[in-house]
């Protein structure tokens, strides 16, 4: 009795929502902290052998005041699944030693939810290259650093 208490109490908080309508989507930024790589042009670029890390995934609402999160990511490596998580902070390393030099592509795909906002499901993808020694990539770019995306959900659950 006392959770349905409890649920009776926290109802009106979820009428104050960021979305005008149920039918709108969220639109939030997705922010991507990585290791591993270093991001030149668009592109990032590991060395055969050095593991490359998503280290945490989250969105920033782009609406004043919304409240907004991310669950069930998914990742998969050239088209195949590769992991799965629905914990924060949504990590996966991908082994390189077993990949090919040259292009390679991560895509990422998660639920967005936004408070008020119908559900939505958001894809990306990372353009990862596999280069064999630190020679072959380029000196402009940085390690470890946070990247963030505009990421505008397009399915709606």
């Amino acid at each position: 009795m006392k959770k349905l208490l409890y649920l009776f109490i926290a109802l009106p908080f979820f009428a104050l929502t960021a979305c005008s309508s149920d039918d709108e989507l969220p639109d939030v930024t997705l922010n991507i902290e990585y290791e591993g790589a270093q991001k030149v042009d668009g592109v990032y670029y590991v060395t055969q052998g050095t593991p490359f890390e998503i280290t945490q995934l989250t969105v920033t609402p782009n609406r004043e005041g919304a409240k907004a999160g991310i669950s069930n990511v998914v990742y998969a490596l050239d088209g195949m699944p590769y992991g799965w998580t629905n914990e924060a902070p949504f990590s996966q390393e991908f082994a390189t030693e077993n990949l090919a030099p040259g292009e390679h592509v991560i895509e990422v795909s998660m639920n967005v939810l936004e408070v008020g906002c119908s559900p939505a499901q958001a894809y990306m993808t990372i353009n990862l290259m596999v280069v064999e020694n630190n020679d072959e990539t380029p000196s402009t770019g940085t390690e470890s650093q946070t990247n963030t995306v505009s990421v505008r959900p397009i399915i709606q659950h």
